[in-house]
């Protein structure tokens, strides 16, 4: 995220690609200490799915609802199925 905020990525790529519609200031997530998080009293699992689509893909696991949310990239059933593994494994 840091490299696509530089000058060069933001002028040279998105501002052109979205003239006017981006902010001036724009930040960058900070990384999770480990791979769960507590929002609201439930327990987030976020799940590393490596490279699918893309690289650093990942999904967001929430125990306590049985709930996964993935992004399109888990439409193909062989990917949907390693994801349901990956958060059986780490439940």
């Amino acid at each position: 995220m840091q490299k696509q905020l530089s000058p060069a990525w933001l002028d040279g790529f998105w501002r052109a690609r979205f003239p006017g519609q981006l902010p001036d200031q724009l930040f960058v997530a900070e990384p999770l200490e480990g791979d769960t998080f507590l929002l609201e009293g439930q327990d987030l699992v976020a799940v590393d799915l490596g490279h699918t689509d893309t690289d650093g893909s990942a999904a967001l696991h929430v125990p306590s609802l049985g709930l996964v949310v993935a992004g399109p990239d888990r439409l193909n059933r062989g990917v949907l199925w390693n994801s349901a593994q990956a958060v059986k494994a780490q439940s």
